[in-house]
């Protein structure tokens, strides 16, 4: 079931998605079926009752609202991260939306300490971990960073590119879905 008719109410896939998460179907309050007989069982001892809607509710936000209180450094760069992300999905501009969402990934996952490592070379790095899931893939993942999305972010900032061409278009959508998936992951483990 979908909580929001997309063509009504337009919201961020990120927040819409862990909107729907936080549904919780009517048949989680009642009792167990039996299918053979065609009737409710009666609950055993050892079956724990399930939690009402509202207590569910409370226990998947638990974890937005520790993110949206807490003041420590990690989280203030994912809450950073996540408005530049929004900036960038409500742009119309698609230089606008490449931008912030490199800024979002730099202000998640850039390194105030690492003087001597390049900021490319540590961004591209620290997204293939995040993101890959074999060397292979962290490696590929590097490689598209520096080659693809770096060297586009720097036409459009010190080159002064205004439009995207298709392969910039492809790159952007791909750029979109790391962030998303970078910031998501950032959430889900802190």
């Amino acid at each position: 079931m979908d909580l929001f008719y997309y063509d009504e109410i337009s919201i961020s896939e990120i927040y819409g998605s862990l909107l729907r998460s936080l549904y919780t179907p009517d048949y989680s309050t009642y009792n167990p079926f039996h299918l053979i007989e065609g009737k409710r069982k009666t609950p055993l001892h050892q079956f724990k009752r399930p939690k009402k809607n509202w207590e569910l509710l409370n226990a998947k936000f638990e974890k937005v609202r520790k993110i949206l209180n807490s003041t420590d450094d990690y989280v203030q760069r994912i809450k950073s991260a996540s408005l530049w992300y929004l900036e960038g999905y409500a742009a119309e501009n698609e230089t606008f939306k490449f931008i912030n969402y490199t800024i979002a990934l730099e202000s998640l996952l850039g390194a105030k300490d690492e003087k001597d490592i390049p900021l490319t070379e540590n961004l591209s790095s620290r997204c293939g971990f995040w993101l890959g899931e074999s060397l292979k893939e962290r490696e590929e993942i590097r490689k598209f960073f520096r080659k693809e999305i770096y060297k586009t972010r720097s036409r459009i900032v010190h080159e002064g590119k205004i439009i995207l061409n298709k392969q910039d278009s492809e790159t952007l959508e791909r750029l979109e879905s790391m962030t998303k998936d970078i910031i998501n992951q950032a959430i889900m483990t802190y």
